[in-house]
């Protein structure tokens, strides 16, 4: 599973609107090698690239912002998820606190 891309503190500005992108300026942007992004891809993780002629790859923008979009919204998702949980445990630490000093007067 994927951590967080490095999304939150770039802006997706940093990324042209539209077009292609090479491997190098994505790297940059999400602070992760080339190898990175290629086992994200071979992991079905990551948009791949298209090739445009014999050698030369490059990155649909449009893909890369889909898919910065998605991630954020998951992990937004898993950390009201997280929060759910954590208040549910204290609730429940704070119940049963309450019952034992009960049960003890």
């Amino acid at each position: 599973m994927l951590s967080p891309p490095n999304t939150g503190e770039k802006n997706m500005s940093d990324l042209p609107e539209y077009g292609y992108v090479q491997m190098k300026h994505l790297a940059d942007y999400f602070k992760v090698s080339d190898q990175t992004i290629y086992r994200w891809i071979r992991r079905d993780e990551f948009p791949r690239p298209q090739y445009l002629s014999d050698g030369v790859s490059r990155f649909d923008v449009q893909d890369v912002r889909e898919w910065i979009k998605k991630r954020r919204e998951e992990w937004s998702e898993r950390k009201d998820r997280r929060n759910c949980a954590y208040k549910q445990m204290v609730e429940t630490r704070k119940r049963k606190a309450m019952e034992k000093g009960n049960q003890a007067a």
